[in-house]
């Protein structure tokens, strides 16, 4: 089971996990075991940046390459501009965002 919820700032994601033992008497589906079942609490700190003009809500410590991943972006025809100042290829993976970052992201076509 996994619940997500919005506190204060924070993405809290809670998860129980269900170890499943064999039950003899029915043919192979499981049982709840009570005993094992562990609760586990994690927090994902969220911030706001503006991209293209729009407030967006990212994971904190998310990089450059974390975000265009994360909107299923070909890295290959982008250019970044992250507060005002053209961003290099091969630092994406290592600038790491920050509150209030302005990025903005601009697609090259090619054509004839």
């Amino acid at each position: 089971m996994l619940i997500i919820s919005h506190e204060r700032g924070a993405l809290i994601l809670r998860a129980e996990i269900i170890p499943i033992e064999p039950d003899s008497g029915n043919a192979g589906v499981g049982k709840r075991d009570n005993h094992l079942s562990h609760l586990l609490l994690s927090k994902i700190l969220l911030m706001y940046i503006t991209v293209n003009g729009k407030k967006e809500l990212i994971a904190q410590n998310d990089s450059v390459i974390d975000f265009i991943i994360s909107k299923e972006l070909n890295p290959d025809k982008l250019i970044i501009e992250l507060n005002m100042q053209i961003l290099s290829k091969k630092d994406w993976g290592t600038v790491i965002l920050k509150e209030k970052d302005n990025l903005e992201i601009l697609g090259v076509v090619s054509g004839g």
